[in-house]
């Protein structure tokens, strides 16, 4: 039951986090665009041939966490091609080395650390 391993792992946070449960991250942005987001954007953490640096959605101001939906796929297949189409923006983290991407915990945690600044 997904409701049950939801609540084991969130240890009652889910009852005072509003939330909705959709199949894919594509319909999920769709109904929150379509129930939360007027002004809101909706980034996915991603790289992509459009993607913008994190300095650069910086500077842009994309980093409000009150305006902002944050997408982020999973470690092996990344954030989905349906769900890309439906983000406003798609933003990199840089990194130096021969690694070309980071884990999805990782990657969220500098993302909202940058918010926090």
């Amino acid at each position: 039951n997904q409701s049950a391993s939801i609540a084991k792992s969130a240890m009652g946070a889910e009852l005072n986090i509003p939330g909705i449960w959709c199949l894919s991250a594509a319909e999920t942005l769709r109904r929150i665009k379509s129930q939360f987001l007027e002004a809101r954007k909706s980034i996915a953490i991603e790289l992509s041939q459009s993607a913008i640096d994190l300095d650069e959605a910086t500077m842009k101001g994309l980093l409000n966490p009150l305006q902002s939906v944050f997408v982020l796929g999973n470690e092996r297949l990344g954030v989905s091609q349906e769900a890309l189409d439906n983000c406003d923006y798609h933003l990199q983290i840089p990194l130096n080395g021969f690694k070309g991407s980071l884990n999805v915990s990782s990657a969220a945690a500098i993302v909202l650390q940058m918010c926090a600044l």
